[in-house]
């Protein structure tokens, strides 16, 4: 099997991909055209850069509790003129070796000292915490003065709020993308 490094990957839309997972998002659900989704959008990265991977449905159950993957005939699409990556029908998940890992990925990064881990992790804590209230009091405000789409869109309280949290998760990936 030949494999591509991510960015080549995703520029011809086309190859076999060694890559670690980042980050997993939060889930996501709704209903739609074809029924009932679930989702969650993956962080992933080798050497050539960090890119994400919607994964649906059964699809999530995949990532869960993995670090690295050697991803086989994945499949590549475009939407709204960019690469998309998603495991489609045929693909394969593999292990990959300790060889491929640092050929593809690199060498483990060394850890900060749990003293500056726990000092950021903390601080980030706080920064999303004080976001989030600040966010919902404006949110709640422009609803309340009629700035922002009320009942007439939004059919229930629980929809106002599932609104929120995916503005919210959004503003907060942008925050976390521009910090790394």
């Amino acid at each position: 099997m030949i494999i591509s490094p991510l960015a080549e990957a995703f520029q011809n839309k086309k190859g076999n991909v060694i890559f670690e997972i980042t980050s997993l998002g939060k889930l996501q659900a709704g209903t739609g055209q074809n029924g009932d989704w679930t989702k969650k959008v993956a962080t992933i990265k080798d050497r050539t850069g960090e890119f994400k991977i919607t994964l649906w449905n059964t699809d999530i159950n995949e990532f869960e509790n993995k670090k690295f993957i050697k991803l086989e005939n994945p499949f590549w699409s475009e939407y709204q003129g960019e690469s998309q990556l998603a495991l489609g029908k045929f693909y394969k998940l593999h292990e990959p070796t300790s060889d491929e890992i640092e050929q593809f990925i690199g060498k483990p990064s060394e850890q900060k000292s749990l003293e500056d881990s726990a000092t950021s992790t903390t601080k980030t804590e706080k920064d999303k915490k004080e976001f989030v209230e600040q966010a919902t009091k404006i949110i709640d405000e422009k609803l309340r003065i009629g700035q922002m789409a009320g009942p007439d869109v939004f059919r229930s309280s629980l929809e106002i709020n599932w609104a929120k949290e995916i503005f919210i998760t959004d503003w907060l990936e942008q925050k976390e993308r521009q910090i790394t």
